[in-house]
């Protein structure tokens, strides 16, 4: 037994070594080898590349949407101090309104004094023929009485009320008669009254409006709490793949069943609550998935003795499911 070993081992090791140096010397599979290199290679450099583009689209759109909401809240912010000003010139304007108002008011209430002081004055005075407008006479009238309407007298025939509108104008003037007070201190109350209503109306707004401002801004002063880390528990998905058959049966015009070849392909059906994507074997991008949306995906290209599709948390990377697929040779799903 020893003689045999002594005899087969220096036979055996010489071949060994020239086989090893046939191979490596080989140079068709020597280039076969660095163009399957090669071609990984370029597909790993395609999957990062195309990984990159991505992560900073996404970073810009991040950018593009803080930059609108920023924009939005100065806009709102304007017009919410826009509002603030024109309320208050709106409520400086209405106390412009009132004094005036009041001013006219005075004025009314001093010609109404005025008129009180002139019809007084004018009690007492006699005529020895009052003519009125119509043409009515009164002999010896003497005034009782004058007010804002016209005058009582008395005559030879007892008494006698008379409104100025019948009575001569220079008696009027005396009285400081006026057809159109009454009718302007009527106004005068209604327009006081209707601004004092748009008045106690605008500082309720103003009010409602700096209510608002502070409570925004102590929402605002809050410390906010900080979001949990999306992990597996936290933030889940679920995923399926399953592999379509190669051999498809179809039915012919004349009724005969005829069965042709198709390409496999992988299907996979993904699912999740947050953003994710999906990954085949660890290298390979198929595709994203939207919250709450089931996707679906196809490809030609995976492995066929059996493939690894991930679901993975977009933003950090977390594994959020895992589905295996079966070989070209096991029965499909």
């Amino acid at each position: 037994m020893s003689l045999l070993r002594t005899l087969i081992i220096p036979i055996l090791i010489p071949l060994a070594l020239l086989t090893n140096s046939c191979m490596e010397q080989d140079p068709e599979k020597k280039a076969r080898l660095e163009e399957k290199e090669a071609i990984r290679e370029e597909r790993r450099l395609e999957t990062s590349r195309g990984t990159n583009e991505y992560i900073e689209r996404k970073y810009t759109q991040i950018a593009e949407r803080k930059a609108e909401a920023q924009a939005q809240a100065e806009a709102e912010k304007a017009q919410r101090e826009a509002e603030r000003i024109a309320k208050e010139e709106r409520i400086k304007e209405l106390a412009a309104i009132e004094a005036a108002i009041e001013a006219k008011q005075q004025a009314e209430a001093e010609k109404e004094a005025n008129r009180l002081t002139a019809c007084r004055n004018y009690k007492g005075t006699t005529f020895e023929t009052l003519t009125l407008k119509d043409g009515t006479e009164y002999k010896d009238a003497k005034v009782t009485s004058a007010d804002a309407i016209g005058v009582s007298i008395m005559y030879e025939h007892g008494l006698k009320r008379i409104p100025f509108t019948n009575l001569p104008d220079e008696i009027g003037k005396l009285c400081h008669y006026d057809p159109e007070a009454a009718t302007r201190r009527q106004q005068l109350e209604a327009r006081i009254i209707q601004n004092q209503y748009a008045t106690m109306e605008a500082i309720e707004e103003l009010q409602a409006m700096a209510k608002r401002e502070a409570s925004s801004s102590s929402l605002d002063k809050k410390p906010r709490q900080r979001k949990r880390p999306h992990t597996q528990n936290s933030q889940k998905g679920s995923i399926s793949a399953h592999i379509t058959s190669g051999e498809q049966d179809i039915v012919l015009n004349n009724g005969q069943n005829m069965r042709i070849h198709i390409k496999p392909r992988l299907i996979i059906y993904a699912t999740s609550n947050v953003e994710a994507v999906v990954y085949l074997d660890n290298k390979r991008i198929l595709g994203s998935v939207t919250p709450g949306k089931t996707r679906t995906l196809k490809t030609s290209i995976f492995n066929k003795n059996g493939s690894v599709v991930t679901l993975r948390d977009r933003r950090t990377g977390a594994i959020l499911a895992k589905a295996l697929t079966q070989s070209l040779d096991s029965p499909g799903e």
